[in-house]
């Protein structure tokens, strides 16, 4: 992929504005999937599968935490029911909306008088010894929910619930939050996942501000990240703390989901404050965590990030959901287009290839290149010959492996209970939060910015006129896209549409007398809009190769990654908890007789490279492919569409 630029102009223009939950609406394939995961998938009967989704430590809570064991459910049931709130809503399910209004309604009803919602006692809250504890991170969890819920519902209680909440974190470890992180030299013998995750309290502070206009939230969110970077010497999962990002030198080693989700709270601080040092941290930690990402678009980390970014390494579902929303976060606030080349190449590929299409199960550790998906493979985080830095005293060790740790990341699973419960909630997160982020709005409320295409519907206010745009299309599977505008009255504003790095050119159809603007990447048209008025968008692209790490080629076309599928069949791993959601493994088909390898030419291209568009599946295209390539007298498919694969390839 393309590292982004080193340095981005934060003042060419304001903060493009997210528009609010249920704002934009999947059609399409992106519906059919939301659909399929809520009626055939683990997304609305996770709680059902796993007693770590059901057990409810914001009701049931605890008297401490001292390790991530103790609020570990708190984060699995929190992100559970996040993606049920947004997947529901989105999808238009009856039931798992009802579901997940009820859950949310109950989760409501745990907040104390005094306005605290989280997982611990009245005796124990905020009163944590150094080390490791999940306050910050439960209650953000929680309160993430109910800001959904109040984007979705216009429920203004629910609003006044989640600032009572925040409130009370903010008196008990001051405004700028400088005692929420406690750790001293001698407390740090384990990973303090959940002290680390607490720092992204600042996706509450953060939506909040923008909510209620408050600057107050954003001032604290910075001193949050000031506090996470004045911590005692160097700990794990510290990679974003400014001085360590901004040393050459220091290469990423932290746990992968923790990076990519700090990166974020780097980049608010360096909007909000403007300083030079922060914003020069931000294009540092991109450049890095580009360094470490493969051709379709995931960070590896089989937990912690090591090794290089080659066809085999491992990568995590948590951390490309945590990835995609930090690099929408950042470009709503730099407007570097690059980043949005990322975060689709990321959905497209990485997402769409580490999970079944019927959303059954998925992989907690995914690959590019994946030819079997077995319990039995261990991962280096698991055999624990690489954890975190070898700097660090007690963190690097060559221990036996725990029982726990015999691998079981990289088969398939609706849980994967017996490592941890995180990826798959995170997975019924991952494409609403892209969907989500479609369409942007310019801070005068008189531009919409196209940010990632696919079929969907959107409604919004534009120069105080409602207007509905619908999207006709089935990209990524296709480069064209036909938009029809249909303003409540005739009304002047503009579309900005984004240019793909990958396009070669594009067309643009427009109706009579409307003005075009095309920049670096984007193509303006404005115009005094009508009912019915159509824009088309027609994408030129090519196929190219890309050299890997390793020296071989990974083929791409367009925002799809091209791999040589392996036909597999799948193995069950014990009795499944429910019909269709149990554990399993896949193996070749043939494994005798592999298919024999693309080869490319000797340059590493493919020129005889030929598209074949078939019919497919409109509603199921990741199963049923409605576009195929054919090289070297061999059929390559989107990486999406194949389970076992090659994903790179050697020449003659």
């Amino acid at each position: 992929m393309t590292t982004p630029r080193h340095a981005v102009d934060d003042q060419a223009d304001p903060a493009l504005e997210a528009l609010p939950w249920g704002a934009i609406r999947p059609r399409g394939w992106l519906l059919a999937q939301l659909r399929r995961d809520l009626t055939q998938g683990f997304a609305a009967r996770l709680d059902e599968l796993t007693d770590h989704a059901a057990n409810d430590l914001f009701r049931h809570r605890v008297g401490t935490s001292p390790d991530q064991l103790g609020w570990w459910d708190a984060e699995t049931r929190g992100h559970w029911l996040l993606g049920l709130v947004q997947m529901s809503a989105l999808a238009d399910d009856e039931a798992a909306r009802g579901k997940a209004e009820q859950l949310t309604r109950d989760l409501l009803a745990t907040q104390d008088d005094d306005g605290y919602l989280g997982i611990y006692t009245p005796g124990s809250r905020y009163a944590h010894p150094p080390g490791e504890n999940g306050e910050l991170w439960a209650q953000s969890r929680a309160l993430l929910v109910l800001l959904t819920h109040h984007e979705l519902t216009g429920d203004p209680q629910v609003l006044a619930a989640v600032r009572a909440a925040v409130e009370v974190t903010l008196a008990r470890y001051g405004r700028d939050l400088g005692a929420a992180f406690a750790v001293t030299g001698e407390e740090h013998d384990g990973d303090l996942v959940g002290l680390f995750h607490g720092l992204m309290f600042t996706d509450v502070l953060e939506w909040l501000a923008e909510l209620t206009g408050a600057q107050g939230y954003l001032d604290a969110a910075v001193g949050l990240y000031d506090a996470f970077c004045s911590l005692p010497g160097h700990l794990p999962n510290d990679d974003m703390r400014l001085d360590r990002i901004l040393a050459p030198e220091v290469t990423l080693r932290g746990h992968a989901a923790h990076t990519a989700e700090h990166l974020r709270t780097l980049g608010l601080a360096a909007a909000v404050t403007g300083r030079e040092d922060l914003r020069a941290g931000r294009d540092a930690a991109l450049a890095k965590i580009a360094v470490m990402t493969g051709p379709s678009g995931a960070l590896i980390g089989d937990e912690s990030i090591h090794g290089l970014p080659g066809p085999t390494a491992g990568y995590e579902y948590c951390t490309m959901l945590e990835l995609l929303r930090s690099l929408t976060a950042i470009f709503r606030r730099t407007h570097d287009l690059e980043l949005l080349d990322w975060a689709e190449l990321l959905v497209c590929n990485a997402a769409q290839g580490a999970r079944l299409p019927d959303g059954t199960a998925i992989n907690y550790l995914s690959q590019d290149t994946r030819e079997a998906a077995l319990a039995t493979q261990l991962d280096p985080y698991s055999a624990r010959t690489v954890r975190f830095d070898p700097a660090l005293s007690g963190l690097h060790r060559d221990d036996p492996v725990e029982p726990w740790e015999q691998g079981a990341r990289s088969k398939f699973s609706a849980t994967h209970a017996d490592v941890a419960v995180c990826c798959n909630p995170n997975a019924i997160r991952l494409l609403p939060e892209y969907i989500a982020r479609m369409w942007l709005r310019t801070a005068s409320r008189d531009t919409l910015v196209a940010a990632f295409y696919g079929p969907c519907e959107l409604d919004t206010e534009l120069a105080d006129v409602p207007v509905h745009l619908a999207l006709a299309t089935t990209y990524p599977f296709e480069e064209t896209v036909t938009i029809t505008v249909t303003p409540r009255e005739p009304v002047a504003f503009a579309l900005q549409l984004r240019v793909p790095a990958w396009a070669t050119g594009v067309e643009v159809e427009t109706p009579e007398a409307t003005q075009r603007a095309d920049g670096p990447r984007t193509i303006t048209l404005r115009r005094t809009w009508a009912p019915d008025d159509r824009v088309v968008v027609r994408f030129a692209t090519e196929v190219r190769t890309i050299r890997t790490t390793d020296g071989s080629w990974a083929i791409r076309r367009g925002p799809l990654r091209y791999v040589q599928p392996i036909a597999h069949v799948e193995r069950p791993i014990g009795t499944a908890p429910l019909p269709g959601l149990g554990d399993r493994e896949l193996v070749p088909a043939v494994p005798q007789s592999p298919p024999p390898p693309v080869l490319l030419d000797a340059d590493g291209t493919c020129p005889d490279a030929r598209l074949v568009r078939r019919a497919g599946d409109a509603d199921d295209p990741w199963r049923d492919p409605p576009v195929t390539l054919e090289v070297d007298g061999r059929t390559l498919v989107p990486l999406g569409c194949a389970m076992l694969r090659r994903a790179t390839f050697a020449t003659r």
